[in-house]
């Protein structure tokens, strides 16, 4: 049954476009004004990665390897934010939605020091702007900045 189960996994991602993405880049954020929570820490070394290098358009949602190389439990959340790199300005620019004015839970997860996670971030309201391109996800919060960049191609 596990077989069958994979083997309908690797079927869906190939009819989607979609490749693997192997290459989580480490994103470490020193933290400038140590707190009671990172007093005597002095970095918060968390990276992620998405799932696949590469999603067709259309895509309605993006998975998120999370990984915490750090000291302390890393909070993150439903909240980000897309960015779309412009080659003319050599530049990333936010995705604005203006169809919808994004809310998201306000929510924290925890991931634990040397833990991995996988979280879905759902993206079927910037649907009609993910056309072809490099974009990134940016995931924000008090303590840190992490991003995960991955292209968009044509059907």
């Amino acid at each position: 049954m596990k077989i069958l189960v994979i083997l309908i996994v690797i079927s869906f991602a190939t009819l989607l476009g979609c490749t693997t993405n192997s290459n989580m880049t480490e994103n470490v954020i020193i933290t400038t004004e140590p707190n009671s929570y990172t007093e005597g820490i002095q970095c918060i070394n968390v990276a992620i990665a998405t799932e696949f290098n590469s999603y067709t358009e259309g895509i309605q949602c993006i998975n998120v390897l999370w990984k915490n190389n750090g000291e302390i439990v890393v909070i993150y959340g439903d909240n980000f934010e897309l960015e779309k790199f412009n080659e003319t300005i050599n530049s990333w620019l936010v995705i604005n939605n203006t169809d919808f004015n994004s809310v998201f839970r306000a929510i924290g997860y925890t991931l634990s020091p040397g833990s991995t996670a996988e979280h879905t971030y759902d993206v079927v309201l910037f649907d009609d702007y993910l056309t072809e391109g490099l974009y990134r996800i940016k995931v924000t919060n008090t303590f840190y900045e992490v991003t995960a960049e991955f292209d968009v191609i044509r059907n």
